[in-house]
């Protein structure tokens, strides 16, 4: 009670003084006084206290209880009535003011002590509570949610506005109606009429309510969900129900939409690869899938050929319209097959669960039709061709990347002929295991050259005619991961067609470069082998430069050999290559010279120091006059162009004697000298 603000409204004027004392002696502030119902009205709107001390018995036209009953009502200040009077006509009159106690004169001060306190703690508990129930109805009011509180007997006592909004009627028409007689609900799995309080519901307590819609109220049915819970009074008995339902319209849209760009591709609207392959595996794994001998599970494969140059020449808007307009005539032209897809770029597939072998192949033409075609864009014209695979799918091959494994297989062995046509996977065929072999290669150097598991061998390089080392060539061997040397015959077409060279190539340089910094101060060449990727590679220069400054050795003890197909193959690129790396001091040499049909043509323009005679030439030049003559012709023409001639794969005496006649420079071979480890060399000469 203590700073408490009071209003006294008291006709007498003693009594009026007397009060005044006592409550400023209780603690309390009495902030005015009067003795009329005009004047007490007046004062509590200008002052707002927190107590009004009224007596019934005024002066002027109205009483206390008139008084009381406006201000409870626009003000909601709590009323202590005073009187002489307390019969049971004015205590009923006084109801209406809902007062918080009445204080009969004459009165004691202990009872009016208890009475004001009493007073203004109720009316501390009441605002509280108010103001409790005022931010739960802003709550309720405003959550997106459905809520209605129904009494024990199912009619409605209180919804929110969502319920009204999604009703399409107002509290006042929903309140003490029957709930089910309003809210039509109704099963998502049987559309039959469901009631949202179920027959066991007072075990329960609370209840989830799920795959229900309600009926709006022109007729459409809204997807909600959420609970009805039991409200119990003290003794346990029911005393009604709360249910409370969000609308799940939006977010179930919302679902389906990521689950859409989750399972298809964003550009062509087929499903993309992963979802493929998940249905793929669930279509493999039905009972019986395969006990029909004359009908098998087929995947149709496509990648478009020149896809890339439509990119390169017009840009990738260009080639989005051309996947666009291909995935728009495959929807339609296949749409009686639900597994359709857009497998990469520029690859699109078919899977069908059940077809005969001809069934298969007409798929596969009519999705190769289906592609190629006219692509105009703009003043540019495209003819646009695909490579289609064909893969039936046997019993013991139903793993989903294994038959997209075997697509690209057969795709890729077509497009090596050429392209724009048909292939069949056959499993046994050999064109498809070489393939496969190819394939574990790739993986096996991919990981043995972030391993590092390559060793380096050398053959040394003699003078015919002085018989002493002049050079050594480095040979590469893999250690695979048992720890067994592996020839480069093995693996080097491997990684020639899975491009895995330059990274190889790169790796003895550095090895080679390192190596004649720690090792060797002979002065001796290091022949080293450069592929034809490698050669177009625009870095390398700066690489070789980089590489013998860290290290301290001069360009000139390295000598880089390449075929005459991989220099003619970016002749250009070559020579400007050739040209850098000779300015810096490396030297050059065309290895298996004579085995190309325009060796001799492109021989005078390209810029090296040495030609290395095709070991085929060579192995018979004792016995085989032809032979003798392309290599005496091959000799004479390096000599004519100021380059030195060497010779491969010298198998005896005899052929070294024949060599030494004919004038060639060098010569390399197993009679000479076989390839040692690199680790370890010693300067040495071949007697």
């Amino acid at each position: 009670m203590h700073s408490s603000r009071v209003l006294i409204v008291e006709d007498e004027r003693i009594i009026m003084l007397d009060l005044t004392d006592r409550l400023e002696r209780f603690g309390c502030k009495v902030v005015g006084s009067c003795s009329t119902a005009d004047e007490a009205i007046a004062l509590a709107y200008a002052e707002r206290p927190d107590l009004i001390l009224m007596d019934i018995m005024l002066t002027g036209g109205r009483d206390g209880i008139e008084a009381a009953v406006q201000l409870r009502r626009e003000l909601e200040i709590p009323v202590v009535f005073l009187t002489a009077y307390s019969d049971d006509q004015v205590i009923e009159r006084a109801k209406e003011a809902e007062p918080y106690g009445f204080i009969v004169k004459p009165f004691k001060e202990r009872e009016l002590y208890s009475v004001i306190e009493l007073a203004i703690y109720k009316a501390h508990m009441e605002e509280r509570l108010h103001a409790h129930e005022r931010l739960l109805d802003s709550i309720l009011m405003t959550i997106g949610e459905l809520v209605i509180s129904l009494d024990s007997e199912h009619r409605i006592r209180y919804s929110n506005t969502a319920a009204v909004e999604i009703l399409g009627r107002s509290s006042e028409e929903l309140a003490d109606c029957e709930i089910d007689s309003v809210v039509h609900a109704y099963s998502e799995e049987t559309d039959a009429r469901v009631s949202l309080i179920p027959t066991d519901m007072e075990p329960r307590g609370s209840y989830m309510i799920r795959n229900v819609t309600l009926e709006a109220p022109h007729g459409a049915r809204i997807p909600v969900e959420g609970s009805v819970s039991v409200v119990r009074s003290r003794t346990g008995a029911i005393d009604g129900y709360t249910i409370a339902l969000r609308d799940v319209s939006e977010f179930r849209r919302m679902t389906d939409t990521l689950s859409y760009h989750v399972s298809h591709d964003s550009l062509t609207g087929l499903l993309n690869r992963d979802e493929f392959i998940t249905r793929m595996a669930q279509q493999l794994s039905v009972p019986h899938t395969f006990e029909n001998s004359n009908r098998m599970p087929a995947y149709i494969y496509a990648d478009v050929d020149n896809f890339k140059v439509v990119n390169d020449v017009c840009g990738h808007p260009a080639g989005d319209e051309l996947l666009r307009t291909i995935s728009g005539e495959i929807n339609q032209r296949f749409s009686d097959i639900p597994l359709r897809v857009r497998v990469g770029d520029d690859e699109f597939g078919l899977f069908v669960p059940a077809t005969t072998d001809d069934g298969m192949h007409a798929l596969a033409q009519q999705l190769h039709s289906t592609i190629c075609r006219r692509f105009q864009w703009r003043d540019r014209t495209f003819h646009i061709t695909a490579s289609v695979a064909a893969v039936p799918i046997a019993p013991d091959d139903a793993d989903p990347f294994g038959v997209l494994a075997a697509a690209d297989d057969a795709c890729y062995i077509l497009k090596e002929s050429g392209g724009d046509g048909i292939q069949t996977y056959r499993r046994g065929d050999s064109t498809f295991l070489k393939r496969r072999v190819d394939m574990h290669w790739s993986s096996v150097l991919s990981k043995a050259i972030d391993d590092e598991r390559f060793v380096l061998y050398y053959q040394s390089i003699i003078d015919v005619a002085s018989r002493v080392e002049a050079m050594r060539e480095v040979l590469i061997r893999l250690i695979d991961e048992e720890g067994n040397i592996v020839a480069p015959g093995s693996f080097i077409p491997a990684a020639e067609r899975y491009n895995l060279m330059p990274a190889i190539d790169r790796l003895v340089l550095r090895n080679v470069v390192e190596y004649i910094s720690r090792n060797d101060e002979s002065g001796l060449l290091y022949c080293v082998n450069l592929s034809g990727s490698t050669l177009g590679d625009n870095t390398l220069f700066d690489s070789v430069d980089q590489l013998c400054r860290e290290n301290e050795v001069s360009p000139s003890r390295l000598r880089f050999e390449i075929t005459e197909t991989a220099a003619i193959q970016s002749f250009a690129t070559s020579v400007e290559l050739i040209e850098n790396l000779r300015g810096i001091g490396c030297s050059f040499a065309i290895d298996d010279f004579g085995n190309g049909f325009s060796s001799f043509a492109y021989l005078k323009r390209l810029p090296v120091d040495s030609v290395k005679i095709d070991g085929s030439f060579v192995q018979r030049v004792a016995e085989d006059s032809v032979d003798r003559a392309m290599v005496e012709a091959i000799n004479n023409i390096g000599h004519t162009l100021s380059m030195t001639t060497i010779a491969e794969f010298v198998k005896n005496e005899e052929t070294l004697r024949t060599l030494r006649e004919i004038g060639v420079d060098f010569a390399q071979g197993y009679a000479l000298s076989l390839p040692a480890p690199l680790e370890g060399l010693r300067t040495q000469s071949t007697g």
